[in-house]
């Protein structure tokens, strides 16, 4: 049969329609089976018609998007996805993607993360092939073969103390650097927010951050605002030391492109930690800022509040850091 081809053990077809090459396996290692199964493929068309990954990829989020889903979700895919398609090869279409391909990338993760983060991504491209699969771009989910390790998906519970986060802010040179570190530590402020925050959400008269609900294209995680009291010291910083920058307080004159955040500051924030003597991420200091402030005995529902988390996830997390009550002693009577 014309376009008919070998990959290893499995027959492939090529062939070509509307100025579009397209690579279709079969899944079929009898020649027998494979010819009968490249007649249907070629007499259902929409199985057959998907570009190529980065192509595919867009639609995918662009459905994301009409589906109301949260930036932060699309965001958080399109992070994964991209990168997935540049270790399988941007130029190759969906049924191109076996689950050997899936197995292997998967592997690799396995070596430069940790289960939970590995099998997180694999859920991602899982759903990828769920959307895929529902508009009978491939013939099946490729990742529902991968072998994978069960993980019980947990809260991260590493954070430093009131006195490391002293002498992680007062030890940074970097003026940039260390008013990122206090949008963590002494705002609560994610990552995100972080890289996006201009000057007018800085109040500095009266003392507090407003983070939008919405800012342009961009939108908080949970998609509202929220206010945050300035602490004293990044009050005082942002007055004297480190006047507001505009359009952006950090990298100003950088702008948002595909990747997800407009600017990633990870390689200095990284190098600089790790020149303290220490193994956290950024968003490790947004949780210190929680834990200190609830070790400290402030009421979970302000610091649930200025996180822009549920009460219940405050308590969930940081409940057990709550200072010890008298009150316990009346059970004794």
């Amino acid at each position: 049969m014309r376009g008919l081809y070998q990959r290893g053990a499995v027959w492939w077809l090529c062939f070509r329609r509307d100025g579009h090459l397209y690579r279709v396996s079969t899944g079929e290692t009898d020649e027998a089976r494979a010819i009968l199964a490249a007649r249907d493929i070629r007499d259902r068309p929409e199985l057959a018609s998907s570009d190529h990954l980065y192509r595919e990829i867009e639609l995918y989020l662009k459905s994301l998007k009409e589906a109301n889903r949260r930036p932060h979700t699309c965001e958080g895919a399109r992070a994964v996805l991209r990168p997935w398609a540049l270790a399988m090869g941007p130029e190759r279409s969906l049924v191109e993607i076996a689950t050997r391909d899936i197995q292997a990338w998967f592997n690799g993760k396995r070596e430069t993360v940790i289960d939970q983060s590995a099998v997180a991504y694999l859920g991602v491209v899982s759903a990828f092939f769920k959307w895929a699969l529902s508009k009978r771009k491939v013939h099946a989910n490729p990742c529902d073969e991968v072998s994978a390790p069960k993980v019980r998906q947990r809260y991260r519970e590493n954070w430093i103390d009131r006195e490391t986060a002293t002498r992680l802010i007062d030890g940074c040179l970097d003026l940039e650097l260390k008013y990122i570190l206090l949008c963590a530590l002494h705002a609560g402020m994610r990552k995100g927010e972080t890289t996006m925050s201009r000057p007018e959400w800085f109040n500095l008269n009266r003392g507090f951050v407003r983070i939008p609900a919405q800012d342009e294209d961009w939108k908080p995680k949970d998609g509202c605002a929220r206010t945050v009291p300035l602490s004293p010291k990044f009050q005082s910083f942002l007055t004297f030391v480190y006047p507001p920058r505009a359009p952006f307080m950090i990298a100003p004159q950088v702008e948002q492109n595909t990747w997800r955040y407009r600017y990633d500051f990870k390689f200095r924030f990284n190098a600089y930690v790790r020149s303290m003597g220490l193994e956290c991420t950024y968003h490790d200091l947004r949780r210190s800022f929680a834990s200190i402030l609830v070790n400290q005995g402030v009421s979970g529902f302000l610091v649930a509040e200025w996180l822009g988390d549920d009460i219940s996830t405050v308590q969930k997390i940081y409940g057990h850091l709550t200072p010890y009550h008298n009150e316990i002693s009346r059970i004794s009577g």
